[in-house]
């Protein structure tokens, strides 16, 4: 009978340790997940800046060439 609770107690902890070991991987999946959506918003952001910058730059082309004609 003694046997039978020791192996019973190393089963529970095993069962626990594995849903420990599962959490501690659904958090860094989803600090993995949250860092990809930040860089995939820093990047559009980056690219919406760089287009407004070089229509910047066409238009101010075009505004000084206009004024020397």
């Amino acid at each position: 009978m003694n046997i039978e609770r020791i192996l019973s107690l190393v089963g529970v902890m095993g069962v626990i340790a594995s849903l420990i070991f599962v959490g501690l991987e659904l958090k860094q999946s989803q600090r993995i997940a949250l860092a990809g959506q930040q860089q995939a918003r820093t990047e559009l952001n980056s690219n919406r800046l760089l287009t407004e910058l070089e229509l910047l730059g066409e238009i101010g082309s075009t505004a000084i060439t206009a004024g020397i004609e």
